[in-house]
């Protein structure tokens, strides 16, 4: 391994809990706003529809930016928006059906940016790590990846209810910052390979790849309907669950 793969490693740590963090305080906040479990699931939905829509257009932006470079507007992006979110919850007399449009249209936004940072580390990932190191990096990667998501889910709430959302999402902004300053330092070589290539022929191949792999298209499509499962059952439903039936 290398400095390089560290950072990333690290980069994508903080990423991961910031992220099940972000998702954890919004839902609790939105629920309380609203008493509604509805609008509550809709925001983990809303990240997963904005991801699979900003995937459409990852083929392009690979091969015109580096993807650290990538990294670092998705993560700054994402942080920006999440201290716009923080700032609302100060404006005590701004109408309820604004900040509800503010609020989803923010959370588009981060998911959308969100969308590129996966995709990004781990085309990242084999370009700074010896092949023969590659299996023990996306071990790595992967392992801490769900295991932070999970602590970001399971302590959330809790934190919530001790520190408050703002404390929280400050939090959060800090480790969205951190995430994405670690990037700047990791070392990319990039060539740009097809800049005189129509963008809707760079969007096309992947969908021409994945309509001739039976294989890879049942995977994809596995992976969309368990976004779109867990976007609606991990936030605001299971929320609900727990206040009204366990409480």
């Amino acid at each position: 391994m290398n400095k390089s793969f560290y950072l990333l490693w690290i980069s994508n740590s903080l990423g991961r809990l910031a992220s099940s963090l972000y998702m954890m305080t919004l839902t609790i906040v939105i629920y309380h706003i609203t008493k509604s479990g509805t609008f509550a699931s809709l925001v983990t939905l809303t990240h997963v529809i904005a991801k699979f829509l900003s995937s459409f257009f990852m083929p392009v932006i690979t091969d015109r930016y580096p993807l650290k470079a990538i990294l670092r507007v998705s993560l700054f992006g994402q942080s920006c928006l999440l201290f716009m979110i923080i700032h609302l919850f100060y404006f005590n007399d701004i109408h309820y059906f604004l900040l509800s449009i503010i609020l989803y249209s923010a959370i588009f936004s981060i998911g959308f940016l969100d969308g590129w940072t996966n995709p990004a580390r781990n085309s990242l990932t084999p370009k700074i790590v010896q092949k023969e190191k590659l299996a023990r990096a996306n071990s790595l990667m992967s392992t801490t990846d769900q295991s932070l998501a999970l602590l970001g889910w399971s302590l959330g709430g809790v934190a919530v209810v001790h520190l408050g959302s703002v404390k929280v999402l400050f939090f959060t902004l800090t480790l969205y910052i951190l995430s994405a300053l670690s990037t700047t330092l990791i070392s990319e070589k990039f060539h740009g390979k097809s800049k005189s290539k129509p963008n809707w022929d760079l969007i096309k191949v992947g969908w021409l790849i994945l309509y001739k792999n039976v294989n890879l298209r049942i995977i994809t499509l596995m992976d969309i309907i368990e976004g779109i499962a867990g976007g609606i059952w991990i936030g605001g439903i299971t929320l609900v669950f727990v206040k009204e039936v366990l409480v």
